[in-house]
């Protein structure tokens, strides 16, 4: 059962990552009529957003401390759909920023897309015994409330701005990967649980 568990876990984690790259790769192709940092404008709540571009940087960000989002040389005013849908995404997270409070205690830097589920994977391949799977709970409950977190906010992203639709449907799969980073790194807290107490 431990296996099993793992296993699926493992291959939904690198399934969304997939997802991901070829969200990327589709969306660098296809050209939306506003840029970057026009859709930022056309975004209700946009005039207390703050956007700066970050070249030393390979993703783009939100920080929470400072209520202000970092876009990378890649997506900072391009028109491309990949990037239209970060500043998109990014933007919701300024206008939503009284909901960062907790996540701010902890995390500085925000992305589209977390890469804790990585470390989930690792945690749950390293621990094997019931010590470890002990230690490891722990660190996967962490990463678990990051993400439920992160999905609670990502549930309020959309709003009634007039956004090409493509857009929409993009922050959408974007929400859904998020989603599913949340159930992997759930299902690897079961098979912590199980090693627990079995």
């Amino acid at each position: 059962m431990n296996n099993i568990l793992l296993y699926s876990g493992a291959i939904l984690t690198i399934f969304s990552y997939l997802w991901f790259i070829v969200l990327y790769i589709m969306g660098r192709r296809y050209k939306t009529k506003d840029n970057s940092l026009e859709l930022i404008l056309k975004r209700e709540g946009s005039s207390s957003i703050n956007v700066i571009k970050s070249p030393d940087s390979i993703f783009s960000k939100y920080n929470t401390v400072r209520s202000m989002i970092k876009l990378s040389d890649k997506s900072y005013d391009k028109s491309d759909l990949f990037s239209v849908t970060v500043s998109y995404i990014l933007s919701g997270y300024a206008v939503l920023k009284d909901k960062f409070f907790i996540i701010s205690k902890v995390f500085r830097n925000v992305r589209i897309i977390s890469f804790l589920p990585i470390v989930s994977v690792g945690i749950a391949f390293i621990c094997n015994s019931r010590v470890d799977s002990m230690i490891g709970l722990v660190g996967l409950v962490v990463i678990l409330i990051y993400l439920y977190m992160i999905d609670d906010i990502n549930n309020n992203l959309i709003d009634n701005s007039k956004i090409d639709n493509n857009i929409i449907l993009c922050t959408k799969k974007v929400i859904i990967i998020n989603k599913l980073f949340f159930i992997s790194t759930l299902i690897f807290s079961i098979k912590m649980l199980i090693s627990i107490f079995m």
